[in-house]
């Protein structure tokens, strides 16, 4: 068998992919479109191994697996050529849902992504462990070691996922905004809780659609975070106020600790509700499935720039006045069961009397 790609344009390796459990097991998985199997680069991803960064990103060349081919699948060597696989295997597959949503041209391709990206913690010495990062100003992904045992972040689809769409977020809604407007407490509080927890519950969303794992955090963080972050919970799912939030935003603030833990919340809270609409939607709903509410929440993202820079220093924002924009600001397109979610979600926000003529009638 030779290392060509087989009759139907792909090469086959075995790797450690989700079963339907999300069970990660060996599996014979087909990659398309990489130039070589032994280069991580195609029009998909380029993908590098402990690299450093540059004025213009990763420095390098993209990562060459060390492979065995039996029986005409590719065996990875080591654990560095399988995950760089299985992160090539993922953007692939997110470029076909980006392009199947109709969302994919406003991104450049490939996308970069590293893994076993070494990093300094803020203020220290000590290298950062278990975490994920998307850079704004890079545009790229990095993933860093894994030190808890779990699923290391590199390979869980919903993390992957979740990293890539912060590049949507960035292009349609950060981009926009003028940086470092944090001038006031109420500037603070809507930058650093409110605008940071949309981009984080966007992305928990889109990692789900991808993952088809609501509760994907879980598999590499831990119970107690993938609890905090399950969006199939039920109850509740309450989009708690900004009142709320700025009583710990105010506590870390005081401190002089990251307040970033505050706007996960958030975005936990916008995801969850975002997960019930689709499942409590009836079969003649627009958005009826996942995929309808994530194509329709990406287009509507571009909705954020200028309401927010209206808004950003008159109060602080309610994290749920993001779904009043993108539900309340164009015909309507929730049916009569989802408007009921919303009514139970956000009884602060909205009530009978501002929902009237907003829901689709039976």
């Amino acid at each position: 068998m030779s290392c060509t790609k087989n009759d139907q344009g792909g090469q086959r390796f075995l790797l450690p992919w989700p079963d339907k459990s999300g069970r990660h097991q060996l599996q014979v998985i087909e990659i398309k479109s990489l130039s070589s199997p032994y280069e991580l680069s195609g029009p998909a991803a380029q993908v590098y191994l402990q690299s450093a960064f540059s004025s213009t990103g990763f420095v390098g060349e993209p990562a060459q697996p060390d492979l065995t081919l039996a029986d005409g699948v590719f065996v990875p060597r080591d654990v560095n050529s399988s995950i760089g696989l299985v992160l090539y295997a993922h953007m692939e597959r997110l470029l076909k849902l980006d392009q199947e949503l109709g969302i994919h041209n406003a991104l450049s391709w490939p996308r970069s992504l590293g893994f076993e990206i070494l990093l300094h913690e803020k203020d220290s010495v000590k290298l950062e462990f278990n975490n994920a990062r998307y850079f704004l100003d890079w545009d790229l992904i990095s993933f860093l070691p894994t030190s808890n045992g779990n699923t290391p972040l590199a390979v869980n689809p919903g993390v992957i996922a979740h990293e890539h769409y912060h590049a949507h977020f960035n292009l349609r809604v950060l981009r926009k905004l003028p940086q470092h407007i944090r001038q006031s407490e109420i500037q603070s509080f809507n930058e650093g809780v409110i605008l940071r927890g949309w981009n984080e519950g966007f992305s928990d969303y889109y990692g789900f659609v991808y993952s088809e794992n609501a509760d994907f955090v879980q598999m590499s963080l831990g119970d107690e975070e993938g609890v905090r972050r399950n969006l199939a919970l039920k109850t509740p799912h309450v989009i708690r106020s900004a009142a709320h939030h700025s009583q710990l935003f105010n506590a870390l603030m005081d401190a002089g600790e990251s307040t970033a833990e505050v706007g996960y919340r958030v975005g936990t809270d916008v995801a969850r509700v975002l997960y019930w609409l689709v499942e409590e939607a009836g079969e003649n709903a627009p958005l009826k499935t996942h995929r309808d509410m994530l194509a329709f929440v990406t287009k509507s993202l571009e909705k954020i720039p200028e309401f927010y820079l209206t808004h950003v220093n008159d109060k602080k924002l309610e994290p749920a006045s993001v779904l009043d924009l993108f539900f309340r600001s164009g015909e309507p397109i929730l049916t009569q069961a989802q408007c009921d979610v919303l009514l139970d979600a956000v009884p602060y926000v909205f009530n009978k009397e501002n929902l009237e003529g907003e829901c689709l009638q039976p």
